[in-house]
C-alpha cells in the first residue's frame, strides 16, 4: 500500500487463538484479550473499532480496525507493529504477540486551498491587465 503522508489509514489487527481447548468445564483453551497496542499510536481500547477485554474461544480470532496516520517523511515507510496480551481462562498463564505491516509514504502532493487559490486568482489577473495594457500600447492606445 502507498499512500500520502499525514492520510488515516485503516489498520485491522487479527488476534487470532490457537489453543486446541482443554477441560470443558474451565474452558482453558479460550483466552481473555487484556491488552492491545500500536508501537506509535499507543493503546487500542476504544480506538475505532477496538474494545476490550475480549474473550476468544479455542481456534476463534477478535479483530478490529483503527486508524492512525501514515507517517514517514515522504518517500519513507511506517511500520505499524501491534502488540496483543491476554490470559488463557482458567490458568496464569499469560501470552504476548506481536504483528507487524508496512506502508509505504509518499511526499504530499501540493494543493491550493483558501489563500492560496485566492492568491493565484490575483496573479493571473495582474498578469492578463499588464498583457492587456502592453497589449493597448503597441496600437497607439494608452
Amino acid at each position: 500500500m502507498s499512500v500520502p503522508e499525514g492520510t488515516l489509514v485503516d489498520f485491522t489487527p487479527t488476534v487470532t487463538n490457537n489453543t486446541t481447548g482443554g477441560d470443558t468445564l474451565r474452558a482453558p483453551g479460550d483466552l481473555t484479550l487484556t491488552g492491545l497496542s500500536d508501537a506509535t499510536v499507543g493503546n487500542l481500547d476504544g480506538l475505532g473499532t477496538c474494545m476490550l477485554p475480549q474473550t476468544i474461544p479455542a481456534g476463534g480470532s477478535y479483530s478490529c480496525t483503527y486508524p492512525a496516520p501514515a507517517v514517514g517523511g515522504g518517500g519513507g515507510v511506517y511500520i505499524a507493529m501491534v502488540t496483543a496480551t491476554g490470559n488463557i481462562v482458567g490458568t496464569t498463564t499469560t501470552v504476548t504477540a506481536s504483528g507487524q505491516v508496512t506502508v509505504t509514504v509518499t511526499a504530499p502532493v501540493p494543493t491550493l486551498r483558501g489563500w492560496g487559490l485566492l492568491a493565484l486568482a490575483l496573479a493571473l489577473l495582474a498578469l492578463a491587465a499588464t498583457a492587456l495594457r502592453r497589449r493597448r500600447q503597441d496600437r497607439g492606445g494608452i
